[in-house]
This record gives C-alpha cells, structure tokens and sequence, in this order.
C-alpha cells in the first residue's frame, strides 16, 4: 500500500540561462510577451544546469521528501536519460516498479531558456511519456493519486479508470492537453476530483471553454470552476499569490518575498506540498495553502525542479 502514486512525465531537463534576447511587449488582450532572437545568431548561455524534471518526477520526490510512501507510473525511452531519471527516483526512495519502458521513443526533455528574472520559455520534447499504456491499476494499492499533465493518447481512458477506484483520494493537476480539451471533455470528470489544481491561466481558459465569461479574479474563477464538482479548487497566480476555495470557505495567500534563480517546478513543488499537507490534516486548507507556498518559494530559490523542495520537518517549522 502506497500513500500516493503520481502519474504523468518523467523529463530530462536542460536549464540554461542568458542575458541576451530582446523582451518585446504585445498589445492588451493579445499575445503574452514575445521573446526574440536574431536569426542566424550564435547565443552564449551564462549558465546551465540538467537534472530530473516532469509533473509526475517533481511531484514524487517532493511527496518522498514529506514522508508520503510514494510511487510513480509513466513511461521512458530505453536509453541514457531514461535511466538518469530512474536513478534519480531511487535515489529519492520513490517506487519505480510501475515505469513503463519503450523502444519506439526517445525519453522525453526539456529546454528551459531562464532570464535573470526567473521568467522561463520552455521547449519541450515529450518523447516516450506519449506513449504510456494503461497501468494494471488491479495490481496497484493507495490512498491518493496525483495526476499531473499526460501526453500520451489514452490519457481520458487512464483517468476514467483511475476514478473508477474506490476509496482513493484524486488530486488533478492537468497538464496543457487537458486544458485545451476544453470543459466539455473534463466536466464528467470534474465531480469525481478531491483536489483540482490550476494556475490563473488555465482556469481563465477553463472557463472561458464553457462560454463563460472570462474573470480574472481568483476567487471568481475558483466560484465557477468549484460549481462544476471538484471538493477543493486551487488556483495559483504566481507573484501574486494563490487562493483555494473547499468546504464553502476561501482562503487567499500572497507568496514569499525571494529574489527567484529559476522558477522551473515551481508549480509542482506548490501542488504536491499542497496535496501532503492535506494527506495528514484533510480539513486544514489555511496550512495547505501555506505548505504550498513555501515550498514554491524554496524551489525558486535554486537551479533545477527540485533542488529546493523541502523536508517535512522543515516544511512544518516556520511561522503561519
């Protein structure tokens, strides 16, 4: 019996940091902000940093960190990184008996181009996590499940079985795929979530998938998109905070003041944090909120996705 088992990427990351590109603003309502090189250059990068990334491998050793038996299902390619990352899971007492292998991919990466401002634009390469099979959950025992963003095709049949088992809690955290299938694809689903995680983007996009109108407010979107089923709704915001709405209550908290190195990971370090804080207080959202946060905060601090995660003892000593 495992305490969580996270499903979802396990990559290879590429970090590397430049102080050249040039920051171009567009126009409100349009794009975000366009970062340009000029083509044909030869950029230098000031810094690099590789490791252990992806939804489902951040998340598991975070949760192993916080004293969750943890396990992990996904796919990897037969090759050097895919080892890498079994490695690195070991390394970090995560059960990897349920990693699925393949010969027909690569093991999938990412390159990360950092700015000094911690702002990241992210090319990423899924490789062998598309091609993940339906696990023989038959065979697989815990209290919770972690989804994070799938890739591969049958991600709605994993996730209809997933719900399917009984007397499991299921936190959700969907990745863009899920996002873009809109709210007519996830609101059969939705009712069956404990635990729904989004940033504002995604839940702006959520929203406006089911012709509602587009709200920018925390609070407003956690409204609707808690209407739809889930138990408890988060929504992060980044420097501006993140706010959950569970058992008729909402709770906002701004973030941490760091001066952030990276902020790759940062999402999973919030949600996973998040998610363990409630696996030992299920009716604590204030301390959840504030886990998440801190957590969030540490991971930025540092290179790489999961260099900063914390300890359950250092997560648990500290002011409110």
């Amino acid at each position: 019996m495992y305490d969580i088992i996270t499903i979802g990427g396990l990559i290879y990351d590429i970090i590397f940091l430049i102080d050249k590109g040039k920051v171009l603003k567009t126009k409100p309502d349009s794009l975000k902000e366009m970062l340009c090189f000029k083509c044909g250059a030869k950029i230098y990068i000031k810094k690099a940093f590789r490791g252990p990334g992806g939804g489902a491998g951040n998340a598991a050793a975070s949760f192993s960190r916080l004293g969750l038996k943890t396990a992990v299902i996904s796919c990897l390619g037969n090759d050097v990184y895919g080892k890498v990352l079994i490695d690195s899971l070991q390394k970090n007492k995560i059960e990897t008996r349920f990693i699925q292998k393949t010969n027909k991919a690569l093991t999938g990466f990412s390159l990360i181009n950092s700015l000094e401002s911690g702002d990241l634009t992210i090319f990423s390469f899924r490789g062998a996590d598309e091609k993940l099979k339906m696990p023989d959950f038959k065979k697989i025992k815990t209290k919770w499940f972690y989804l994070s963003s799938l890739a591969t095709p049958i991600w709605q049949k994993i996730l209809k079985e997933v719900l399917k088992i009984k007397n499991v809690k299921i936190a959700f955290n969907p990745g863009q795929v899920q996002i873009e299938s809109g709210f007519s694809c996830l609101k059969s689903f939705l009712p069956k979530i404990d635990v729904l995680i989004l940033n504002q983007d995604e839940a702006r996009e959520l929203v406006f998938s089911a012709n509602k109108k587009t709200e920018t407010n925390l609070k407003s979107l956690a409204k609707i998109i808690s209407s739809w089923g889930p138990k408890i709704t988060v929504i992060t915001a980044g420097k501006k905070g993140a706010g959950v709405l569970g058992n008729g209550n909402y709770f906002f908290r701004k973030p941490f003041r760091v001066k952030p190195a990276n902020t790759t990971g940062a999402g999973d370090a919030f949600a996973s944090a998040f998610v363990s804080s409630l696996y030992y207080k299920p009716n604590d959202l204030k301390r959840a909120l504030f886990w998440g946060i801190k957590n969030s905060a540490s991971v930025i601090k540092k290179f790489g996705a999961q260099n900063g995660l914390l300890t359950l003892k250092e997560l648990k000593n500290g002011k409110k």
